[in-house]
C-alpha cells in the first residue's frame, strides 16, 4: 500500500484489532528486553546533543532495573553549549561509554532493544554520538528492535511486517510514511488511548518515558491475545 503525503486516514478500531492479530501470527514479543529513551536538544544526528538517557531493563515482562544518565557537556572544548546540568550529571563521554556497554550487553544476551520512535530518532542520534565521541560503532539491525511508536503508526495505516523481507525494512518503510490523521506520540496519544498509568517511581523524564514504553509494549502484547 503506497501512501502519499496528503493521504487522510479515519482510524478503524476493527482494522487495528486485525493488525494486532496478524502481528501475533508473524512476530513475537520478547519476555526480556531493554527499553531506551533519549532526551536531546534535537534529533538531527548531526546537530543534536543528548542531554539525558533512561533505560528500563525488563525481565519476564516486569521491570527489573532502572538506569538513568544526565550528560554534562562542559568538558567538551569543541562545543559551545549553554547547559545547566543536574547535580548528578556525569561527563558526557563517560555516560555515553556506560550506556553503550549496557546496550551491548543486552544485545549480547539476545534481548530486544525497545523504544518509542527508537528506529526513527533515538538510535540514529545515539549511533552518531558513539561514533563521533567514542569512535565506537554499535552493530544492530532492525530484527533486534521493537519501535512502539512505529508499531502504533503501522497499526493505523495497515502496514504489515509480513509484507517486508525483514523487520529492518519494515521499520524504515513505516518511518518514512506520512499520513494525515495518524498519531503515535507516546504522551500526546498513547498514554490516553491505552490508559497507561505511571507508577511515579521515575522522576527523571527519560526514565519515566522508558518505563512508559515498557507499559505500552505490554499493552500491545495483551492486544495480540
Amino acid at each position: 500500500m503506497s501512501l502519499a503525503c496528503n493521504d487522510v486516514f479515519q482510524i478503524d478500531d476493527r482494522l487495528q484489532s486485525e493488525w494486532w492479530r496478524q502481528w501475533r501470527e508473524h512476530q513475537r514479543f520478547p519476555d526480556d528486553y531493554l527499553c531506551l529513551h533519549i532526551i536531546a536538544t534535537d534529533f538531527d544526528p548531526l546537530t543534536g546533543l543528548i542531554l539525558e538517557v533512561g533505560i528500563c531493563q525488563v525481565r519476564n515482562q516486569e521491570v527489573a532495573e532502572r538506569l538513568t544518565w544526565a550528560l554534562d557537556w562542559a568538558g567538551e572544548p569543541s562545543l559551545s553549549i549553554n547547559q545547566h546540568p543536574s547535580p548528578n550529571a556525569v561527563p558526557a563521554r563517560q555516560a555515553l561509554d556506560e550506556i553503550l556497554a549496557v546496550v551491548r550487553a543486552a544485545l549480547g544476551r539476545g534481548e530486544f532493544l525497545v523504544g518509542h520512535n527508537l528506529w526513527a530518532f533515538h538510535l540514529p542520534i545515539a549511533h552518531q554520538h558513539w561514533l563521533n565521541r567514542l569512535g565506537e560503532m554499535l552493530e544492530i539491525n532492525g530484527s533486534q528492535v521493537l519501535d512502539t511508536g512505529l508499531m502504533e503508526k503501522a497499526s493505523q495505516i495497515e502496514a504489515h511486517p509480513n509484507d517486508h523481507t525483514d523487520l529492518e525494512e519494515f521499520w524504515s518503510s513505516v518511518r518514512d510514511r506520512r499520513a494525515v490523521g495518524v498519531h503515535w506520540s507516546l504522551r500526546g496519544h498513547c498514554v490516553s488511548k491505552y490508559g497507561l498509568v505511571e507508577d511515579g517511581t521515575s522522576p527523571q523524564p527519560s526514565l519515566a518515558d522508558a518505563c512508559l514504553t515498557h507499559l505500552l509494549l505490554e499493552k500491545f502484547r495483551s492486544l495480540c491475545g
